[in-house]
């Protein structure tokens, strides 16, 4: 009986082992790699996302769900021009 146990445990760690493909949710173009971790940890984890999207003049913070926002208002404003015209 143990070894069945055994042998029924092996065969479902490889199934799923073989199955599942592992990534890593870090974004690599977000690290800024330019800068030592050990000398400022926040411009090396962030730095490369805040080259990419600068901070408008009119917001005090800009963030993953700021640009979300702002790019569902273009989309729903291009909507409702479409329904306009129409």
């Amino acid at each position: 009986m143990k070894k069945l146990l055994i042998i029924m445990a092996l065969a479902t760690m490889t199934i799923t082992g073989s199955a599942q493909q592992l990534r890593s949710g870090i974004n690599l173009a977000d690290l800024d790699t330019s800068v030592r971790p050990a000398d400022d940890f926040y411009e090396y984890a962030c730095g490369g996302w805040m080259k990419a999207n600068p901070l408008p003049a009119a917001y005090s913070r800009y963030g993953s769900f700021d640009r979300l926002a702002e790019d569902n208002n273009k989309r729903i404003n291009g909507i409702l021009k479409e329904l306009l015209e129409n």
